[in-house]
């Protein structure tokens, strides 16, 4: 695997300043705006600085590609997908990395479209709320019998809600 260089290492951005600096004097590089207004583009020391610029731009793009609309993408194509995931409890950084698209970006659009919110957050709050239907579906099961492994395989729940009812179920409060 190749080794990541930073960009201002791969350029030697440091030296070429320095060297600007000392060609031009520092009063005078305070003055410009550009390096290239100073020595013109063409200039030994102007040109890797202005390649340097031009690989940040490009990288910024590419990573607005990659991450944004890459995400956007996905949540409008694959909406109905998501939903499903959601139900299932996955978390925004297991679908992103599924997606292979920033997990920022994701959880953006998903905060963006109403159901979608709705759903993932009321999945990411599964363990403070359950309906109340639900709830007296676990007691239900738990009264008949049933063990947990399969009250949560069919109700979808988790292991601490059905500890939870079985609990106030025991104490007497439902």
């Amino acid at each position: 695997m190749k080794k990541k260089i930073h960009l201002t290492v791969q350029y030697e951005v440091g030296k070429h300043v320095d060297n600007l600096k000392a060609r031009f004097g520092e009063e005078q590089m305070r003055c410009v705006k550009r390096y290239e207004d100073l020595a013109g583009p063409l200039d030994e020391d102007v040109a890797p600085i202005l390649e340097f610029r031009a690989a940040i731009d490009l990288r910024d793009r590419l990573k607005e590609k990659r991450g944004n609309i890459r995400a956007r993408t996905a949540v409008m194509l694959k909406r109905d997908w998501l939903l499903k995931q959601f139900m299932q409890a996955k978390s925004i950084n297991v679908l992103a990395k599924e997606l292979d698209v920033p997990a920022g970006s994701l959880r953006w659009y998903v905060q963006k479209d109403p159901e979608l919110k709705r759903v993932y957050q009321m999945m990411s709050n599964r363990r403070k709320y359950i309906s109340r239907d639900t709830a007296v579906k676990i007691r239900k099961m738990l009264s008949e019998g049933y063990t947990h492994a399969v009250i949560i395989a069919t109700l979808h729940v988790t292991p601490s809600q059905v500890e939870y009812q079985q609990s106030k179920r025991k104490a007497g409060l439902v």
